[in-house]
């Protein structure tokens, strides 16, 4: 985008060509993007027959004032617009990027909008006798506009900051319009970019400055400290008087400004060190990391932010992991062996009161199948026999002690009676073991009540 000395180059040509001179002829092409509206009939009643009195620019508009009452045009040149001007040897003066469109020396030049063809100088009459005038833009993002009064006074130019060129705040109001503008995350290059503070810097100014002042594109206001004013100041006022003088022609620009070598990304270095592109405030931004670093709190608060997320992930993560187990915890058992292990637990859980309590003398002890497990089978009704859970597990332990004491029994007396007597031992041993897997065990029955007591087993 042509930038405030490209805009200042041609306000330049045209003071030195066309101001003085009438506007004889008018040819405008149609074009409602690029003339607002404009038909080029109303062109050529505002312009044709004026003197051209002087050309005017702030930032990076620029306005013809002519003379007598009437609009003025108020040009822009958006992306790729620019100015031409043939005088009247034929030679082309024309300010544009290197890239600008093949045939811009020609006559007239592709892509262009408005020409103004102008007649002899009046105070000149031994100059050249006429010269032409081209506003050119292939993209049409620029703007010609038709505005009434004095351009300067117009909104589009008074809402403008002040201009580096024409109006430079000293170091100290400089210091002061940073200052009001370094609230929250405020950073540099989104100021300097930003027309309402400072009018005509686009992004290769604010790059070149930046760079000139070893500041980085991404520091926030809040943490500049005067130095860093100082240096900012000083290097907006260098950049923008040195590109002026040379009349935007960048073949005249110093050997070490980064201007030469930071289009199209390409890798290259400066003074020695790497040159890295970035995106701040959704423009590319070329500089170099090893020597415009974040000052101050910027550089770790920025590092901080980015490990937050991954901190709160591992929070989060640890939680769920948490959550998970604690789950599972309360999960019933699947299986006989999760059973076993939860009825063992309940055991435990029972502690040494619940061992010490007696085996019920008197009555069927009449025992239940069903497996002392879950909150819902403790609460189950007691003239089924399955009591509460600390009971369950008692029960349990009880059993177990009789199953241990017949064994012993049986063993003492096979071992008594020899080998006549050792089948119905072996068989009451098998019979105090109980059914084949997936059956509970039975204590061996000591009576015809105990046996009657026996029970059976529910499955989920």
């Amino acid at each position: 985008m042509p930038e405030l000395p490209e805009v200042e180059a041609a306000r330049r040509i045209l003071e030195e060509h066309c101001v003085g001179r009438e506007i004889t002829l008018v040819d405008a092409a149609e074009d409602e993007k690029i003339f607002g509206g404009s038909s080029p009939q109303q062109l050529v009643a505002a312009l044709q027959g004026r003197r051209l009195l002087a050309a005017g620019r702030k930032g990076k508009n620029l306005w013809l004032s002519l003379e007598g009452a009437g609009p003025m045009p108020l040009m822009h040149f958006g992306m790729t617009g620019y100015i031409a001007v043939r005088d009247a040897a034929g030679d082309v003066h024309i300010v544009a990027y290197e890239n600008a469109p093949q045939g811009a020396g020609s006559w007239p030049p592709r892509f262009h909008k408005l020409l103004l063809h102008f007649g002899p100088h009046p105070d000149r009459p031994d100059g050249p006798a006429s010269c032409e005038l081209a506003y050119c833009d292939a993209r049409r993002f620029g703007k010609v506009r038709l505005v009434d009064g004095d351009p300067a006074a117009c909104e589009a130019i008074t809402k403008l900051g002040w201009d580096p060129l024409l109006a430079l705040p000293s170091l100290a109001q400089f210091g002061t319009a940073l200052a009001a503008k370094a609230k929250g995350a405020a950073r540099l290059k989104p100021l300097l970019l930003d027309q309402s503070f400072c009018a005509g810097v686009g992004n290769w100014v604010a790059d070149e400055v930046l760079w000139q002042a070893r500041l980085h594109p991404e520091q926030l206001l809040s943490e500049l400290q005067p130095q860093h004013v100082e240096a900012l100041h000083a290097a907006l006022q260098h950049v923008v008087q040195v590109a002026v003088a040379a009349n935007a022609d960048s073949s005249k620009f110093p050997e070490d400004w980064m201007f030469h070598i930071r289009w199209g990304k390409k890798a290259g270095t400066l003074a020695g060190h790497k040159i890295d592109h970035i995106t701040v405030g959704s423009r590319t931004s070329c500089y170099v990391p090893a020597l415009q670093k974040l000052i101050g709190g910027g550089a770790a608060g920025k590092a901080a932010k980015a490990a937050k997320p991954a901190a709160s992930k591992k929070r989060k993560s640890k939680q769920a992991e948490e959550q998970d187990n604690q789950q599972q915890q309360q999960q019933p058992p699947q299986d006989e062996n999760e059973e076993a292990g939860e009825q063992q637990q309940l055991a435990e859980a029972a502690g040494s009161k619940a061992r010490k309590q007696p085996v019920a003398a008197a009555g069927p002890a009449k025992q239940t199948g069903k497996r002392a497990a879950p909150a819902a089978a403790a609460a189950a009704p007691a003239a089924r026999g399955r009591g509460t859970a600390k009971r369950r597990a008692s029960q349990a332990e009880q059993q177990k002690e009789t199953e241990d004491s017949t064994g012993g029994a049986a063993a003492t007396g096979a071992e008594q009676q020899g080998s006549a007597a050792a089948e119905p031992a072996l068989a009451t041993a098998a019979a105090a073991q109980g059914p084949a897997k997936g059956r509970r065990k039975q204590p061996a029955a000591t009576s015809g009540a105990a046996a009657a007591g026996s029970s059976r087993k529910k499955r989920r």
